[in-house]
């Protein structure tokens, strides 16, 4: 998802911790902080979960809290690991 330089997103993780990343106008980097465009706010089992593909894309949505850019925020909840 292209947004311009600067732009950043905020995961929150229930006593999980917080992740922020922000982009350089064509890519995403992990980063320090800033004011969010978009926070997602998940319980960190639902995180998990979306990552492994242990719950569906739309099910992590509606366990979410999406604030800000909507489309960035749901841009976040497609994320995918890999886990060897």
């Amino acid at each position: 998802m292209v947004r311009p330089e600067g732009t950043v997103v905020r995961a929150v993780l229930h006593d999980g911790g917080t992740w922020h990343a922000r982009s350089d106008g064509q890519r995403w980097r992990m980063a320090t902080g800033g004011e969010p465009a978009a926070t997602v706010t998940m319980r960190p089992a639902d995180f998990w979960r979306l990552a492994t593909r242990g719950i569906s894309v739309d099910e992590a949505r509606r366990r979410a809290d999406l604030h800000g850019d909507r489309e960035l925020a749901e841009a976040v909840t497609t994320l995918l690991a890999v886990v060897a």
